[in-house]
C-alpha cells in the first residue's frame, strides 16, 4: 500500500476517535458553555412575562425549533469539521435547512393576503438590539467551545471555527428566544439569522489563527 493510499483509508476511520473525542471533551465544554449562557441571561433578562399564552403559538415554537435546529445541525456538522486530512462538504450545506424551513413559513404566512405591513414584520419592536444581544451572549460559549477545539487540529481551521461558531450562535439564539417576545418569520430571518451569521464569520476569523496547526 503506497503512502497516500495509507493516509486516506486512516483519514476514513474516524468514526470512534471522533465519537470519544466529542463525548469527552467537547460535549461537557458545551454544556458548560450553555449553562453560563443560560445564567448570563437569565441575570441580564427574563423568560418572557407571557411564556405560557406564546407556548400556545405556532409562530413561537417555529422561532424556537430555527435557533435549536440550526444547533443540533451544527453539532452533528462539527466532528466532520474537525478532521485532520478531510471534511463531509455535504454536512456543511445541510446548515441551510433551519433557513429554508424559516423563509418558508414567512411567504406562507403573506400568501394570500392583499396587503403587508413588511416594516411591521421585518422591525417591529427591537431589531436594533436582537443581533448584538444573540453575539454577545454567544461569547461565553464560543470561548469555551474553542478552547475544547484547540488541540484539534482541523485541515480547514476556518471552517472549523465557522461551525463552531454558527452553533455557538443558535444555542445563544434558543436561550435568547424564550426572552425575545418577537415571533414574525420575517424578523426571526433576518435579525436572528443575522446575529448567528456574525458568530459564524467571527469564528472563522478566529478559527483561522487559533485552530491551525
Amino acid at each position: 500500500m503506497k503512502t497516500h493510499d495509507l493516509i486516506d483509508v486512516l483519514s476514513t476511520d474516524d468514526v470512534l476517535p471522533n465519537t470519544q473525542w466529542m463525548s469527552q471533551r467537547v460535549m461537557p465544554s458545551l454544556l458548560m458553555g450553555t449553562l453560563i449562557c443560560c445564567v448570563v441571561a437569565l441575570t441580564v433578562w427574563s423568560v418572557r412575562a407571557d411564556m405560557t399564552q406564546a407556548m400556545t403559538l405556532a409562530a413561537f415554537w417555529f422561532k424556537l425549533a430555527f435557533a435549536v435546529s440550526l444547533a443540533l445541525i451544527s453539532l452533528w456538522v462539527l466532528p466532520s469539521a474537525v478532521r485532520p486530512i478531510s471534511v463531509d462538504s455535504h454536512r456543511v450545506w445541510l446548515l441551510l435547512a433551519p433557513v429554508f424551513m424559516i423563509w418558508l413559513r414567512a411567504v406562507a404566512l403573506i400568501s394570500g393576503q392583499d396587503s403587508v405591513n413588511f416594516s411591521a414584520l421585518i422591525y417591529s419592536q427591537t431589531w436594533q438590539v436582537c443581533t448584538l444581544l444573540i453575539v454577545a451572549l454567544a461569547m461565553p460559549l464560543m470561548a469555551v467551545l474553542f478552547w475544547a477545539l484547540r488541540e484539534a487540529a482541523p485541515s480547514h481551521p476556518k471552517l472549523t471555527g465557522f461551525v463552531a461558531g454558527i452553533l455557538s450562535g443558535a444555542i445563544a439564539a434558543s436561550i435568547y428566544s424564550i426572552h425575545c417576545t418577537e415571533m414574525s418569520p420575517f424578523f426571526v430571518g433576518i435579525w436572528y439569522l443575522m446575529g448567528i451569521l456574525v458568530t459564524g464569520l467571527l469564528g472563522s476569523f478566529l478559527g483561522q489563527r487559533l485552530l491551525r496547526w
